[in-house]
């Protein structure tokens, strides 16, 4: 079965009877647009089931998304699903999402998963590494990318790291 495709904002703008620019604005709440305008360009937004893409708008903005990647061994440790509820609640009040991924410690595939992540534009990664060399996320650091570990230091790079002292925990 054949789906229609996502609306684009030129379908918004086409259904309104307004330029590109307009439906722009009214979508985006900005200044210029009169009432009945941006109601129309609502309504045909509406109508057609279209959602705004933040993933675009940060690209042409040239910013990162409103999203956090957390990396982690596996979903089903109920450490790491408490660590991923804790992220996700400590996102929230700050309109921020989180994306969560599994490397099952294979070093390849955490890799993989940060590139992808970072592709995706993310705010910032939370890893909980792999075995292995992450030096390779230096050049992210580099360029603004904010990465924290938990758990486990990332091995090549220095980031701020939450880690547990068993025998002190086990002690209190």
């Amino acid at each position: 079965m054949t789906r229609p495709p996502r609306p684009t904002l030129a379908d918004v703008a086409a259904r309104a009877g307004v330029s590109l620019k307009t439906a722009s604005r009214a979508l985006n709440g900005e200044y210029g647009v009169a009432e009945a305008t941006a109601q129309r360009v609502h309504e045909a937004a509406g109508e057609l089931g279209f959602r705004l893409n933040y993933l675009a708008r940060a690209l042409a903005a040239r910013q990162t998304s409103a999203t956090v990647g957390l990396v982690i061994p596996t979903v089903s440790d109920p450490f790491f699903a408490a660590l991923a509820a804790e992220v996700e609640a400590t996102l929230a009040p700050r309109k921020l999402g989180l994306i969560s991924a599994s490397h099952g410690d294979d070093m390849t595939r955490q890799r993989m998963l940060t590139r992808v992540l970072v592709e995706r534009r993310v705010a910032a990664l939370v890893v909980v590494s792999a075995p292995g060399d992450s030096s390779y996320l230096q050049l992210g650091i580099d360029h603004g990318l904010a990465v924290g570990a938990v758990d486990r230091p990332l091995e090549g790079v220095s980031v701020d790291t939450v880690t547990i002292d068993i025998r002190v925990a086990a002690r209190v």
